[in-house]
């Protein structure tokens, strides 16, 4: 670039690139002109030091072009370069415009990166800048990958920089992409850009993206230092590499879906590169932020009895089992009735849920001996539990495997309350009296043993029908139905029947 005096500055780093992007038609009408997206970026973020550095700066550049037959200057397309009748020839072919943009800041590849920490840096400055045009210019990258991510070291260390807005587009005012088309490299593209669907395109697409990229680096490392030293096969995660798109949909849909799954995804990380730890606990955050958010609603459903009850731990404990004791009675009788219907076996699905009825039955009549509740709150809790009968029994005849999904989530939020409970008793504030002699017989306890041990009890009880009922819901969303088939997705290896 020139200086004020007209001299050209050599104190800036300069990148040239030429490629042959797809276009849609003429220069006016291309969404995608990455020229034009990258000078918006670059003038939207002007004057925001918070994003200095983290993006390539627009100088100059646009569609080259050439003269054809007639003199006259024309875009230089694959079409005008093989001719019209050339170009008929070869059918349907995309269109391709050669483009040469000048700009400056340039950085090293993301491979360069010397350990997790700074991987995380890098990785959290590009989703800031990415987050920042999003904001400020109303701009999609779309293409969030290992090769659009490059590494910059300065003197205040190490930055990351967002690159190659060739994919990118504008939103519209709600932030949406105004169109939707399969964008990226497979590995790293969200299951809604694998599925290709109308599904409109928004930043979370890019956040699901930064996700697989890390899980990729966490297992195949990212330079020699960090590549795996022994070879494995049959790796989860190399489902996300394939040639049939529907397939790697259905594999991250499937290893995204909770995190008992994804765990099978981060133990494949290579346990040789140091804070690999760390860098697992960041995928799960991630993942956790972007896939369960709608936690947060069941989280939401328990505030009224959390403000109702406030500390009284087992009153609210007998509010849970209320509800916990529900859905294995009711899965168990829609099953029944299906298998008669259909006069066939079940799959060994009525046994396990009926033993989930009968162990919450259980919980319940013990806590029901503790608190002793008056007339008013056993008024509530035959209110709450026809209520929940309802619409629970709606919701597993039409959807078993979010009915699952729930009580996994709900059993999920009874351990959490156990493990409140048993602080309270450890700092003294609840009375840690004998146990009832109803517990002490179902769970075999000690003579001796007292209310601390059953809240123990119950907790294991309740963890066990967490994993359950989110295996039974994986089962169903891997079409595994019977419980006595194999659970292995891997379409090559034999369905082992017990």
């Amino acid at each position: 670039p020139l200086s004020s005096d007209g001299n050209c500055d050599t104190s800036a780093d300069i990148l040239i690139k030429d490629a042959w992007p797809e276009v849609s038609g003429s220069a006016e009408d291309d969404m995608r002109d990455e020229s034009k997206l990258l000078d918006q970026v670059s003038k939207g973020l002007e004057g925001r030091s918070e994003f200095e550095g983290l993006y390539p700066k627009y100088i100059n550049g646009g569609r080259m072009q050439i003269q054809d037959a007639r003199g006259e200057s024309v875009d230089e397309t694959t079409r005008t370069v093989l001719g019209k009748t050339v170009w008929a020839q070869l059918g349907e072919l995309p269109l391709r415009v050669h483009m040469r943009i000048a700009m400056s800041g340039v950085g090293k590849p993301l491979k360069t990166v010397q350990s997790i920490p700074e991987l995380i840096v890098v990785i959290y400055d590009v989703m800031r800048c990415h987050m920042g045009i999003i904001e400020h210019c109303q701009i999609l990258h779309r293409d969030i990958s290992e090769g659009n991510i490059l590494v910059q070291r300065d003197d205040a260390g190490v930055h990351g920089m967002l690159i190659d807005f060739d994919h990118a587009i504008h939103l519209t005012k709600k932030g949406y992409a105004k169109r939707a088309e399969r964008t990226g490299t497979r590995p790293f593209m969200s299951v809604n850009n694998l599925e290709d669907k109308p599904t409109k395109r928004t930043a979370l697409d890019d956040w699901e993206s930064i996700i697989y990229i890390l899980c990729w680096l966490g297992t195949f490392g990212w330079n020699s230092d960090t590549k795996p030293s022994d070879s494995m096969s049959n790796w989860k995660i190399e489902w996300w590499d394939g040639y049939d798109v529907k397939m790697i949909a259905n594999a991250k849909r499937d290893h995204m879906d909770s995190s008992r799954i994804f765990t099978g995804i981060t133990k494949e990380f290579n346990p040789n590169i140091p804070h690999i730890a760390f860098l697992e606990d960041v995928v799960e955050g991630l993942r956790v932020a972007l896939i369960d958010n709608h936690i947060d609603s069941l989280k939401s459903a328990r505030k009224p009895t959390d403000i109702f009850f406030h500390n009284k731990y087992i009153h609210c404990s007998v509010m849970l089992e209320v509800v916990a004791a529900v859905p294995g009675m009711v899965g168990g009788l829609i099953r029944h009735i299906k298998s008669l219907q259909g006069m066939r076996h079940d799959g060994g699905w009525m046994g396990h849920l009926l033993h989930e009825a009968k162990n919450e039955h259980v919980h319940l009549m013990t806590w029901m001996e503790v608190s002793k509740p008056v007339l008013w709150e056993r008024a509530l809790i035959v209110t709450v539990q026809t209520g929940f009968f309802v619409v629970f029994s709606l919701l597993y005849m039409v959807s078993p495997r979010t009915a699952h999904r729930v009580v996994g989530y709900l059993e999920e939020e009874a351990v959490m309350s156990c493990t409140h409970f048993i602080g309270e008793i450890d700092a003294g504030r609840i009375e840690n009296v004998k146990a009832l002699e109803i517990a002490v017989a179902y769970w075999n306890l000690d003579p001796e043993s007292t209310l601390r041990d059953v809240v123990l009890a119950v907790r294991a009880d309740e963890a066990l029908h967490r994993d359950t009922n989110h295996h039974f819901s994986d089962r169903i969303r891997a079409k595994r139905k019977s419980l006595f088939e194999d659970m292995d997705t891997n379409s090559n290896k034999p369905h082992i029947k017990y």
